[in-house]
């Protein structure tokens, strides 16, 4: 009987120490390795096509690993996967095995508008306007952040207005035109869309590279006839790009492929339509 308590004590004993110590035998984390770059960029309206990840453990076969990415919930999307805006997205990758050993990886995707190599700061000196004697001043030319190929022209027509004792000046939008494309305008491709389709650009088999470098022969910017309030609010003004034989005058000239000027000209009249005043406007990077 004695053999048989200590017997019994000593089952015990060893039954506990296997109870306590049989906790998770795993506290390592999944390995993450990206497919492709950690910094990638694209092209605004375009579709992403994420590259994903791979994953290491060191006891959860890959198949027993949960992976989650929050791609949807960081990148402006149309309903069809086409980026809907510019800025830069890092999306996060998250791979958890099964004792719930987790770890993350992310990588920096930077959606692009097409127009981007147009965009800095430039001197205006104006050479034309019935109304305001000739005249320079600074402006700013960012690419838009909703429509490819469109360029956002923070000051034109910049005046001193001695009604309200103050400069005034207006913000207009460009468009990107060439002959041989779309001459139907798009909210998402501007004038980039093809002759046959106005919402498939001009770039969309082309990678970010490629379509930068094509969009550096563009010489015409279309301003379409549109009201604007200026800077101060005041009542609607029409501003409408110049043409001829419906080709813009408006242009962007080159020297060794880099921006040497945009020359704007357009009509701009009161809201009523009186007092119409034609201006040729060049704008000079610094």
């Amino acid at each position: 009987m004695k053999y048989l308590r200590i017997l019994l004590v000593t089952s015990f004993i060893a039954a506990v120490y296997f109870l306590t110590s049989c906790g998770p035998t795993d506290t390592i984390p999944p390995k993450l390795y990206l497919y492709g770059a950690s910094d990638t960029t694209i092209l605004l309206g375009l579709q992403y096509a994420d590259r994903g990840i791979y994953v290491e453990d060191n006891a959860s076969n890959e198949d027993e690993i949960e992976i989650e990415n929050d791609i949807e919930d960081v990148i402006n999307f149309y309903n069809d996967g086409k980026t809907r805006r510019t800025g830069d997205y890092y999306i996060t990758y998250t791979a958890t095995d099964q004792e719930g050993n987790s770890d993350t990886i992310g990588r920096m995707v930077r959606v692009k508008n097409v127009s981007t190599p147009f965009a800095g700061s430039y001197e205006c000196r104006r050479q034309q306007s019935f109304f305001w004697n000739d005249t320079s001043y600074r402006s700013t030319v960012s690419a838009d952040t909703r429509t490819a190929g469109r360029l956002r022209i923070s000051r034109v027509y910049n005046h001193y207005d001695p009604s309200n004792n103050r400069n005034i000046f207006f913000t207009v939008y460009a468009e990107l035109w060439h002959p041989e494309l779309s001459q139907q305008f798009s909210s998402i491709y501007g004038y980039l869309g093809t002759v046959s389709d106005p919402e498939s650009p001009f770039y969309a088999d082309m990678d970010y590279d490629g379509a930068i470098d094509s969009i550096k022969n563009f010489t015409y910017l279309k301003i379409q006839g549109a009201p604007y309030l200026d800077s101060i609010g005041n009542a609607e003004f029409n501003i409408a790009g110049s043409n001829q034989n419906g080709i813009p005058l408006s242009r962007i000239e080159y020297i060794n492929g880099e921006v040497s000027k945009i020359i704007l000209k357009y009509v701009i009249t009161k809201y009523d339509g009186s007092n119409p005043d034609q201006v040729i406007e060049e704008y000079i990077p610094y």
